[in-house]
């Protein structure tokens, strides 16, 4: 016997039969569960009551941890709009005249990286100084002591 709970509500699932009154949210949410796969809907209600049951018919207990997709989108972090900066460098090190200098003139000590953007310096701009060790975020409220 296997359980399917969607929205509060527990399906006990014995035969293929007993899927047919599951709703087709829970049966999408069941397979990509049971599979590790982000499908978002079935061909057909009938072929997804097909493939879950394929799944979950004759499974004597709760099925193991099944590993789940990476959905990491590359960003390696969200960066607190109210951590502070910290210069880990003496002088500007972008080339003089460029814009990237003048963007790393908006820098300085305690800045939030919200201010930073208000005065027009990007997100990808913040990484990439962090990166390479150009910058520093504290903690909000942290002084960098």
């Amino acid at each position: 016997m296997y359980t399917i709970n969607h929205d509060g509500k527990n399906f006990e699932i014995k035969t293929e039969a007993d899927l047919h009154v599951v709703p087709t949210p829970a049966l999408v949410a069941t397979y990509n569960e049971l599979t590790g796969k982000s499908t978002k809907k079935f061909a057909s209600r009938n072929k997804g009551i097909e493939q879950v049951a394929k799944l979950i018919i004759d499974v004597d207990a709760v099925p193991a941890e099944v590993p789940v997709k990476n959905t990491n989108t590359g960003r390696k972090s969200v960066l607190n709009k109210l951590a502070k900066v910290s210069l880990l460098v003496a002088e500007n090190p972008k080339r003089e005249g460029s814009q990237a200098a003048a963007n790393f003139d908006k820098y300085e000590d305690g800045i939030t990286v919200e201010q930073l953007q208000k005065r027009g310096v990007s997100l990808a701009d913040i990484r990439w100084n962090i990166a390479k060790e150009f910058i520093a975020l504290g903690e909000p409220g942290d002084d960098g002591e």
